[in-house]
């Protein structure tokens, strides 16, 4: 399983820096579920946490995450894969995360 180690909002996504990258598998559902910071995105057996804000970013600005490995020894990291996220998916996780807040 790769690990999410950062999560950088950019013009139309966002990129994802990954430890143990090469584990990752870019097939199979994308799935999502609201948690007390936002979302956590699953694919396969992969989870990236997704704050609030950054959902707002991804809705707004393009649903594209750029996964690249995290190796902390290296200078520049290396490309895995990208995936793209269904805006409605993230716009009704985000009312049912606003709905939790306001309650």
């Amino acid at each position: 399983m790769a690990l999410c180690e950062y999560l950088i909002p950019v013009a139309d996504g966002a990129i994802v820096l990954m430890s143990s990258a090469e584990t990752f598998s870019a097939k199979g559902k994308i799935q999502y579920s609201v948690e007390d910071y936002g979302l956590k995105v699953e694919v396969s057996t992969n989870t990236f946490p997704v704050p609030a804000a950054v959902v707002s970013h991804l809705i707004g600005n393009g649903q594209t995450l750029y996964l690249y490995s995290f190796e902390p020894d290296l200078y520049v990291s290396e490309f895995v894969a990208t995936v793209t996220l269904d805006r409605d998916s993230l716009l009704k996780m985000l009312g049912v995360w606003e709905a939790r807040q306001a309650s």
